[in-house]
């Protein structure tokens, strides 16, 4: 694995997709 330099596209990438899997377990924990 080839590792990333910190850039702001990869920090706000890697924040939407902890994001989107949070919302995912919201929405799966609420709707269930």
């Amino acid at each position: 694995m080839i590792p990333l330099p910190p850039t702001a596209e990869w920090e706000t990438f890697l924040s939407e997709m902890v994001a989107d899997q949070l919302f995912i377990w919201l929405f799966k924990k609420i709707c269930g």
